[in-house]
């Protein structure tokens, strides 16, 4: 792989992307960039993917180009004859469809290169330090070859650190079936590979027209979950796929590992709804997002393990939000779902403004009403990635309808409300008073379950539990030997907290 040493004209031009009826939830944070933007004069051709690597730098891929951002928005100097890093003379990411950072700062990327003399796509992987660009320890030159017969069909996992999951559908004519196979590969180029032998989704055999896929999750019952859209001649099938830790296709769900959740008839050669992605909750409860690109629809499933549908979300366990579709393509499903706000969070685009909103959705499959004050939070364009910054702060990553179209932008902004439930759900600090041989606490909240009292060898003195509707805690008796001793705070939610307590003699 070369890399050019070519200047690529790289600058930033604010215009006004935020929409002037945000919600007062959401802040700007105007220290990045001009105002709280970043433009670029990227372009959207293929998949763009935004990423945080450990030293909360910016990742942007996109179409052969990888720049990187500091934390106020300002272009990082990769090398001083490189900004940003450009892969000349190589289709490698024409057709990239998944990337990650590791905690020990890789760039992944999946990919698919066109074979000119062949109607099939071969699989890579690259992976790229961000520091010398050549790993020499990740098969040829940090490429790695992975197969060579696929239609094109894919989706990506990669939540986990250690590997990634990759599933895709072969080609009818060339194997005269359209088979699945998925692919486990570690960060040292290690891969199995998983034939799940499943032919002829479609009423008729023959007549599949391809396969379309939701992101791989994992579940806390460790199993894998997919959604796949089987697009036939006249129905689109939606088949809810499960595998067992080992990627073997799970025999007690379903059929041999899969279930047919919906059928969707359409136009002769016209595609169904989309299925874009999965989303599990800290409950067990799957949600899969999709998106009627015809009608313009985005519909949200709520489904428990066993695949069903959970009735009480959104209308019989379907939700359905009109004059907006779904684009985003991140591929850190987690940001869709807030644990401690315990919701989705996604963007959705409205064709018609040609603007992007966010969406919060309730568990029960309501919008949340903090956010829709005067209209709700909106940004130019299509929002295609939604990158965390820090636990209340984001990167929305989209494309502009105006000006210069297809050209990338980010915008940094910050969310009011997960800061408010941050503070809800923080552990108070006591107060104590100390007075000869008692200590008082008090102002301890409604959460403490017990404390107790050591001295610095970690001998338990004294240990009290919060007896129910108390307003004070007190330690009597105590003859205490002038010097430092520390108190150990245990909460109803599995917290502690320590605070060293100095007494004098």
């Amino acid at each position: 792989m070369k890399i050019s040493k070519t200047l690529i004209p790289f600058f930033i031009l604010f215009i006004s992307l935020v929409s002037p009826v945000a919600s007062q939830k959401i802040t700007i944070d105007s220290s990045f960039g001009e105002e709280g933007l970043v433009r670029t004069l990227l372009r959207r051709s293929g998949g763009v993917n935004t990423l945080l690597d450990s030293r909360q730098k910016i990742i942007l891929l996109a179409h052969k180009n990888l720049a990187v951002f500091d934390s106020t928005g300002s272009q990082y100097n990769l090398f001083p004859h490189l900004n940003p890093l450009v892969y000349e003379e190589s289709e490698e990411f024409a057709y990239c469809f998944g990337a990650r950072m590791t905690d020990e700062g890789f760039l992944f990327v999946k990919y698919l290169e066109d074979d000119p003399s062949s109607p099939l796509y071969k699989l890579f992987t690259r992976k790229i330090n961000l520091e010398d660009f050549m790993d020499s320890t990740y098969s040829d030159k940090g490429k790695l070859f992975v197969s060579g017969k696929y239609s094109g069909y894919g989706s990506i996992s990669n939540n986990e650190d250690k590997f990634d999951l990759t599933i895709m559908a072969s080609n009818v004519t060339t194997h005269n079936r359209l088979n699945l196979e998925l692919f486990k590969i570690d960060n040292s180029g290690n891969f199995i590979q998983r034939d799940l032998d499943v032919d002829h989704w479609c009423p008729a055999n023959g007549d599949d027209l391809g396969f379309q896929f939701s992101n791989i999750i994992r579940h806390s019952n460790s199993k894998y979950y997919t959604m796949a859209a089987v697009n036939c001649n006249d129905t689109t099938g939606y088949y809810l796929m499960r595998f067992d830790e080992n990627l073997i296709m799970d025999q007690s769900f379903g059929v041999a590992g899969f279930k047919e959740v919906g059928r969707q008839p359409h136009e002769l050669n016209q595609i169904g709804t989309s299925i874009q992605q999965a989303v599990v909750d800290k409950n067990g409860n799957i949600y899969f997002i999709y998106s009627d690109y015809r009608n313009s629809k985005v519909l949200i499933e709520k489904r428990n393990a066993e695949g069903s549908l959970i009735n009480e979300f959104g209308t019989s366990g379907v939700l359905v939000i009109d004059g907006y579709r779904f684009d985003m393509t991140t591929n850190w499903d987690y940001i869709l779902y807030r644990e401690k706000f315990d919701h989705l969070y996604f963007f959705a685009y409205n064709p018609t403004s040609k603007i992007s909103k966010l969406f919060v959705i309730n568990p029960d499959g309501t919008q949340d009403s903090r956010y829709e004050i005067t209209g709700g939070f909106q940004l130019n364009g299509t929002v295609l990635n939604l990158t965390p910054y820090s636990d209340d702060c984001f990167i929305a990553t989209g494309i502009s309808s105006n000006q210069s179209p297809n050209t990338i932008y980010m915008v940094k902004f910050c969310d009011g409300a997960i800061s408010e439930t941050q503070e809800e759900n923080s552990i108070p600090k006591p107060l104590v008073k100390h007075d000869g041989d008692k200590i008082t606490i008090i102002n301890f909240g409604e959460k403490l379950r017990n404390v107790e009292l050591f001295n610095l060898d970690g001998k338990r003195i004294k240990s009290e539990q919060v007896k129910e509707n108390s307003d004070n805690i007190v330690f009597s008796n105590l003859a205490l030997n002038g010097g430092i001793y520390y108190l150990l705070f245990v909460y109803n939610d599995h917290r502690i907290m320590t605070m060293p307590l100095a007494i004098f003699k």
